[in-house]
């Protein structure tokens, strides 16, 4: 009976959890600007599919937005300059008026599945087959970590992680200007730019 059992494969260790950001750049060359957006978004800001999907004009706040997490928890991110200036000019050729990312029908926000393929298609074109959405918000935090010598506390805030609380909570007390702030220093300074 032993010699009938399949040996089940062992984990990958090597498998890819993010990309770096001269991937994402390459990536980012094989989109039109939408799908640009949602990748940008997501890489600039650490949003969920979720977040990127239900992003609504008034969540914007010129380069900052509000996004409602998991368990309704409220953050502020920001974007970098590049990716607002693609936005503003996204939302006035396509007359946005609510959804960023609108369905078909222009009453419900496009779906997750779609952004699953529109930017799985993206990164496929580049040349990359281990491409999950999930990837980009893995990826905003190893940038912000390692590329930009924030704290893991500091990821951890602005990933919207419920175990915030229990691990630092000052972020918490900034205003949106200190916490403006905070991102160009650590996040996007003078060197950061999406495209080559």
């Amino acid at each position: 009976h032993i010699s009938m059992l399949e040996r089940q494969p062992e984990p990958d260790q090597d498998k890819v959890m993010s990309f770096k950001r001269e991937d994402i750049i390459k990536a980012l060359s094989y989109a039109d600007l939408r799908e640009w957006l949602q990748i940008a978004l997501m890489f600039d800001c650490g949003l969920r599919i979720n977040e990127l999907r239900h992003l609504r004009l008034d969540n914007l706040h010129g380069r900052g937005m509000n996004i409602i997490g998991k368990g309704g928890r409220m953050r502020f991110v920001m974007m970098s300059e590049e990716t607002y200036k693609k936005l503003q000019f996204y939302i006035e050729r396509e007359n946005i008026t609510d959804w960023i990312f609108p369905g078909r029908d222009k009453v419900q926000p496009l779906s997750k599945n779609q952004i699953r393929r529109n930017t799985a298609k993206v990164f496929i074109g580049a040349g990359y087959s281990n491409y999950h959405p999930h990837m980009l918000r893995h990826s905003f935090a190893m940038d912000l970590h390692k590329e930009r010598n924030a704290s893991v506390r500091e990821v951890q805030q602005f990933l919207g992680h419920a175990k915030i609380v229990t691990t630092e909570v000052y972020l918490d007390k900034m205003t949106k200007e200190e916490q403006a702030e905070f991102w160009e220093e650590k996040r996007f300074g003078k060197d950061y730019t999406l495209s080559n």
